[in-house]
């Protein structure tokens, strides 16, 4: 399955220009991972989108954790200067966590009206993005992915600012 992804990646990048990416994105942090990296390209003024490949390494308490992420941004705002453009944005993001670990509409035991978690998630992120221009971007971006947001709605004892992700990025446009 890795090689299909990666191949993929490669093609998109490799391809015509009219469906070629023109970004190289690595992240570190967020919601896709502890490192991501990936390729984007913006389609109109106002929306770009991009596809990465995320990682969490493994520790003492659980084992290697892979996303795959589709990343949507809108531009709110954004405002030039001499050398440097300021950019705020919005997204949505849709990423895929393989293994078993988040299928749990799988598991036989588990009772009919638990909540089922699914290996897809929807993450809903702003961001604020400076471009120096020659140099590529920074960016910063802070979301919540859907299953905490649900969470601290049914439940009053999560605070949703308990969940926010942060996640600091670079972008080199090509």
């Amino acid at each position: 399955m890795r090689l299909l992804i990666f191949n993929f990646f490669l093609f998109l990048t490799y391809s015509s220009p009219t469906v070629g990416m023109d970004s190289i994105i690595f992240q570190y942090a967020g919601d896709i991972g502890k490192y991501s990296f990936g390729v984007g390209k913006k389609l109109l003024p106002y929306y770009s989108v991009s596809l990465h490949y995320g990682i969490v390494p493994a520790n003492d308490i659980q084992n290697k954790i892979e996303t795959y992420t589709i990343k949507n941004n809108f531009k709110i705002y954004s405002n030039e200067f001499k050398v440097m453009t300021y950019k705020l944005y919005s997204g949505l993001g849709l990423f895929h966590v393989p293994g078993d670990k988040y299928k749990t509409h799988e598991y036989a035991g588990i009772e009919d009206d638990y909540y089922r978690q699914s290996s897809i998630r929807g993450l809903v992120y702003i961001g604020h993005e400076f471009e120096v221009k020659k140099y590529g971007a920074m960016y910063l971006e802070s979301g919540m992915n859907d299953i905490w947001i649900i969470n601290s709605i049914n439940n009053d004892s999560i605070d949703y600012k308990d969940h926010v992700s942060l996640g600091l990025g670079y972008k080199y446009r090509f």
